[in-house]
C-alpha cells in the first residue's frame, strides 16, 4: 500500500465526537435514519452516548478519513429474538441497550 494506511478504531484509538458526527451523516446518507422512525436515531444525545460507550463503534478510516464503521448492538438472547421476530425495531432495540447497559 505504500504510504497509505488503513486504521481502525478497535485498534485502541479514541473515537472524537467529530468521528461520530462523520459516521451519523454517513448512516443518515445511506440508510436514511433520519427519516426511519424504525432506525436508532444519530441524534446529539444518542453520539454523546457512544461517545462515552466505546465498545460498540469500530471506525474504519483511509488515510486518516473514515470510510466506514460498524455498529454493535450487544444483547440478551430475548432482546435479539424480539427483534429478530419484528416485536422491536432497531431504534427500541438500542433503547434497551442504554438502559440495561448491556
Amino acid at each position: 500500500m505504500g504510504n497509505k494506511e488503513v486504521t481502525f478504531s478497535s485498534d485502541g484509538k479514541l473515537i472524537s465526537l467529530e468521528d461520530l458526527d462523520i459516521t451519523s451523516k454517513i448512516a443518515e446518507n445511506y440508510f436514511g435514519t433520519e427519516k426511519d422512525p424504525n432506525q436508532m436515531e444519530t441524534s446529539k444525545e444518542n453520539r454523546e452516548w457512544v461517545y462515552k460507550n466505546q465498545k460498540y463503534l469500530n471506525i474504519i478510516k483511509y488515510n486518516n478519513e473514515i470510510i466506514g464503521f460498524a455498529f454493535l448492538l450487544p444483547c440478551t438472547k430475548e432482546l435479539m429474538e424480539s427483534f429478530v421476530s419484528k416485536r422491536i425495531n432497531e431504534r427500541e432495540l438500542f433503547e434497551k441497550d442504554k438502559i440495561y447497559k448491556i
